[in-house]
């Protein structure tokens, strides 16, 4: 599907050319060159070990390429970007702080004064459906409302890139659809640019614009797929002949590089 003529003439956000990474004698990425545009939801796919989180904390900052070029707005990564939120599988709140502090921890490292974002904060936390939840405590949520706390937090500083490193991995199938609506509906909203790694293809397929799949480490991109699915989605896409369609072109490239055997 080609872009807009008036999309092109706008630098995309995120650039990776000839992206290789080694720790040590183990090769992680492979020359792997990427182009997310603003506004996109991208979701990197593939097996576990395959570099998708590796890539991920090379755009963080937190790992550095072994060779080639990572770009975030123009500059090079060498240390974490400005104006980045970040999810992570494993939600990392702060258990002595209340859901309300703990998304509002960000005004604290950024220098900013807590009383002027506390009106955004409950409206993020309203937004998610935890109003009621502000002055609760970690150890008092399930799972899923922890992730959603998690994303309140990366949201309150409006960044214009959200990564997210298998954010709903840990979650049952049901608190899983309901995050990944909650999701999708924000990124329509808000409009920041989102990559987002998982490993489940239906995930993958609903919530995206784009999908990069990754081989096997050494990580390469093997196939890049924009989706023509409509922009306001729900779950009842994933029983359309054009879902399936997706799932089994996905599926595909699985099967060819044998990480997939149909009986």
């Amino acid at each position: 599907m080609l872009a807009a003529p008036e999309a092109r003439l706008v630098p995309p956000l995120i650039v990776a050319e000839g992206v290789t990474k080694r720790f040590g004698d183990v090769l992680a990425l492979d020359r792997l060159s990427l182009e997310i545009g603003r506004g996109e939801f991208v979701s990197l796919l593939g097996p576990s070990g395959c570099g998708k989180s590796t890539f991920l904390r090379c755009l963080v900052g937190l790992d550095h390429t072994t060779e080639g070029v990572l770009t975030v707005g123009g500059q090079r990564v060498t240390d974490p970007p400005k104006e980045l939120g970040l999810v992570l599988q494993r939600d990392a709140l702060l258990e002595w702080l209340d859901v309300l502090d703990n998304v509002l921890l960000p005004a604290e490292f950024a220098g900013l004064r807590r009383a002027a974002l506390r009106p955004k904060a409950k409206e993020l936390l309203h937004m998610v459906g935890l109003g009621e939840f502000l002055h609760a405590w970690p150890a008092a949520l399930s799972g899923g409302m922890r992730q959603r706390v998690a994303i309140c937090r990366a949201l309150l500083l409006d960044p214009p890139l959200l990564l997210m490193d298998e954010p709903f991995g840990a979650l049952d199938a049901l608190t899983r659809d309901q995050l990944n609506i909650d999701l999708h509906r924000i990124w329509r909203e808000r409009g920041m640019t989102v990559v987002f790694v998982t490993h489940s293809i239906p995930e993958a397929l609903f919530l995206s614009t784009r999908v990069a799949v990754f081989s096997p480490r050494p990580g390469r991109i093997v196939d890049d797929v924009a989706l023509d699915l409509p922009r306001h989605r729900r779950l009842a896409v994933k029983e359309t002949p054009e879902f399936a369609a997706l799932a089994r072109r996905m599926r595909g490239n699985f099967e060819a590089m044998g990480l997939i055997r149909d009986a």
